[in-house]
Formats: C-alpha cells, structure tokens, sequence
C-alpha cells in the first residue's frame, strides 16, 4: 500500500505465502489464492525439472507443504467454479514447466517432470483424505479416474466414503460393476463404438438401454444419486448379462462389440471410481 499498490494485490501478496503449516489459514481473496497456486507450482517444477525431489523424510526445500498448500486450496469446496475449470494440475505443470525450459536449460525431460509433480500432489491429496478418515481402499478407487481436478477427486473420494457406510446396495452394486471393469481392462478398443445390430441376446439390448438410460441423466445430478442410479438401473441388467452371454465369443465381431459395452460402462462408472480397487468386505 505504501508503494502505491491496490488493496487487491497488497492483500493478495501478503496472503500469498499461505498455508505456511498445517492448520494454516489458505489465501482468503481470489488474487490471493491464484498467486499461491502459481508461485507453489513455479517451485514444484523448478526443483523437480532438476531432480531436487524429497525422498524419505528429507524434504529441505519443504515441497510437500508447497504440494499440500497446493492441494488444500485447489480442493476447497469454495473455489469458483469457472475458476477451478481453468486450474487443472496438468494445465498449470505444463505452462510451468514450459515457462522454466524457455528460461533455461533442465536435465529432467518435460513429461516426467509433470507425472511426478501430478503424483507427488495426488500423494498430498491421499494423506489430506486420510486425515478425514477416508478408507484407504475407497481413496484409491475414486483417485483412479485422475487428480486433475483436485476438488473432484476429493469429492469422489468423500462421496464414496459416504457410500459405503449409508447405501444398503453398496455391496451389490460395486460387485457388479467390477465385472465389466475386469473383463475390459485389456481391451484395446478404447473409444469404439457399440453397434446394437450385433446383439444376439435380449440380455445385450436390457444392459444398453440402462446405460443409455444413465448416461442421460449422469450430467444432471450428484455422485451419490449417480450411484443410486448405478444400484437401481444397471446392477441387475448387469448380472443378468454375464449369466447370460458370453463376452468373448469366438466370433470376433460379437466378442469385440460384448467388449465394447463393457468398455462404456466401465467409463460410466469412472464418473464415480474404479470400483474394481474397492475391497470387498
């Protein structure tokens, strides 16, 4: 203030080193928290693009409380949402990362320095669910689909929790969720699309017109009313399918098609977790 600024960026460069500690306050203004992700960021691919990564309890630089300022801010319920579109994990390594190597020369190349920022924050993430009580079983399936969206992956993960403790079709429906997982992990048609004129069997045409019927509202509502959707739409078309056909058939356009369905639905319930990492107890 004393130089002339605004107080817009005299509070946003006072706020910007936060949180300094656990328990620390995050930036309260919007400035404030933009400049703490860069700056944080900025750090992270500096000292990873030449190799200065904590190994065991040596952290001399302290990035994992950079990571956890980081992540802490990112996954806030509060965050704009237009704002938390624009502030994706990838996004922001790749302009900082690409910022650092226009300066200078690094030894790291570019692509391994951004898995192993995007990994050292997903382990921020992990350690910051733990604390919330979060199985460590449910954080890993619903971390699956990515963290590069902090607030989502957390989201799914705490939603998840919730799941598993109120849902009285919890159980049930993961099971049967991980049969397609399983049967399409290997399949290498990703993206292909199902032809519903190969279907043989009335159990194929029941299973599509519930994912259909799913895939229409996804968009429109919660992750748990997501799942409930899951429970109450597909659990049992699901069962019926695989007691009824034969995913791989010798015929390699049927088998193909069979692995497809399973592919979509796969990718629909990615929207929640992989439900594959899920212990079954």
């Amino acid at each position: 203030l004393a130089s002339g600024e605004s107080k817009e960026v005299a509070d946003a460069i006072g706020e910007h080193y936060r949180p300094r500690h656990a328990g620390d306050a995050i930036p309260h203004t919007k400035l404030g928290r933009l400049l703490a992700v860069a700056d944080k960021i900025d750090t992270l691919a500096a000292l990873f693009s030449i190799g200065v990564v904590p190994t065991g309890s040596a952290d001399p630089f302290g990035l994992r409380r950079e990571a956890s300022g980081i992540v802490s801010i990112l996954a806030r319920e509060e965050m704009d949402q237009s704002l938390q579109a624009a502030l994706s994990v990838g996004g922001l390594l790749e302009t900082a990362v690409d910022a650092l190597r226009e300066e200078t020369d690094v030894p790291r190349p570019r692509e391994e320095v951004i898995a192993d920022v995007t990994d050292f924050l997903r382990q921020r993430l992990v350690a910051l669910l733990r604390e919330s009580d979060v199985r460590y079983d449910l954080i890993e399936a619903a971390l699956a689909p990515g963290v590069d969206d902090l607030r989502a992956a957390k989201n799914r993960a705490q939603a998840l929790q919730r799941l598993s403790q109120d849902h009285p079709d919890f159980l049930p429906t993961v099971v049967a969720a991980t049969r397609p997982i399983n049967i399409s992990k290997d399949f290498e048609g990703e993206g292909v699309p199902v032809d519903p004129a190969l279907f043989e069997e009335n159990a194929e045409r029941e299973l599509w017109a519930a994912y259909e019927r799913v895939v229409a509202q996804a968009k429109q509502v919660n992750l748990v009313a997501l799942f409930d959707l899951f429970s109450k739409e597909l659990r049992d078309p699901i069962n019926t399918y695989f007691d009824d056909v034969l995913v791989m058939a010798e015929d390699e356009n049927l088998r193909r098609n069979r692995l497809a369905m399973c592919w979509h639905l796969t990718q629909l319930f990615r929207r929640i977790a992989d439900f594959s990492l899920v212990v079954q107890t």
